[in-house]
């Protein structure tokens, strides 16, 4: 909305020039009219009249403008986007158009190893950066959540500014971070934030974010990636598994190569949407340890 909600110097200018303008000719007024001319009172009373006026008017066009403009468009906007559709669903395309954080580079790593019970342990390494499409500066911290019923351990968490200090928490800190809410999940939020300025000010400013964790899933089964905001061409990366399980991430945009541990998705993703991953016993004939997934 940028583009709609600031105003150039000459289109101010433009909105201003009649105050400007009621200003300068009270002013000149009162400095030269001649105290012995006629209807002296009268001209002094209409050029302080000006003079206030273009005061006023300046001050309250100045300090409110930008806000009246960027007011007068978003609600023209909001009431445009979408108009054929129901209010619910406006005011949801209002929200993504409005959105400022986005990961870029985001890629999830797997690794796989059996425990005592028919277990897997899956340990996953989840990197990305964050950077602020917006126009102003804003707070960002990540955060991290897994359902109880896998027993998440939280690991390590990193991330900070590349001309910033990095916030960096083990498993030990991260405790005082961490709730289990009353969907059954455990939650790490409310970590100290950092302030990300936007690209149009600072192009290569980004947060750069590690996250690591395990989960305790059986060994045959399915784990889901869901994005916390909008996230641009994600990956999964199989790192390790054991030889006789088979692995795999099929979904739309996905490239990968036959055989391969790697799926890119060449799409974006908004917040609430997720990728998923399925790892099974694969046959004993069946010698490939990783089974294409592009669809």
């Amino acid at each position: 909305m940028a583009g709609i909600t600031r105003l150039t110097v000459g289109e101010g200018l433009r909105l201003v020039r009649w105050f400007a303008f009621a200003l300068v000719v009270g002013a000149v007024g009162l400095i030269l009219y001649p105290i012995t001319w006629p209807a002296y009172r009268v001209i002094e009373k209409i050029c302080d009249a000006l003079v206030v006026a273009g005061v006023i008017g300046l001050v309250v066009e100045l300090s409110s403008l930008n806000s009246v403009v960027r007011r007068v468009s978003e609600e023209v906007a909001r009431k445009t986007s979408a108009f054929h559709l129901p209010p619910a669903i406006r005011d949801q395309i209002w929200n993504i158009m409005n959105t400022k954080l986005v990961r870029h580079d985001y890629e999830r790593r797997y690794r796989l190893s059996r425990i005592p019970g028919g277990k897997l342990s899956v340990e996953s390494t989840i990197t990305f950066n964050v950077r602020n499409h917006g126009t102003s500066a804003t707070e960002y911290s990540p955060m991290l959540a897994e359902e109880d019923v896998y027993n998440p351990r939280f690991l390590h968490v990193e991330y900070g500014l590349p001309d910033g200090l990095t916030n960096a928490f083990d498993e030990k800190l991260l405790e005082q971070f961490t709730r289990e809410r009353t969907t059954r999940a455990r939650v790490v939020d409310g970590l100290p934030t950092v302030i990300l300025r936007p690209l149009s000010q600072v192009p290569d400013e980004i947060c750069a974010v590690t996250l690591r964790f395990t989960t305790v899933m059986p060994d045959e089964y399915s784990d889901i990636t869901a994005f916390a905001g909008p996230t641009v061409d994600p990956v999964i990366q199989l790192d390790d598994m054991p030889e006789d399980l088979a692995f795999m991430s099929p979904g739309e945009g996905v490239e990968h190569v036959e055989n391969g541990r790697r799926w890119k998705y060449k799409r974006p993703f908004l917040q609430g949407q997720h990728v998923r991953v399925w790892w099974h016993q694969r046959p004993r004939e069946k010698l490939p340890v990783v089974l294409a997934a592009s669809l």
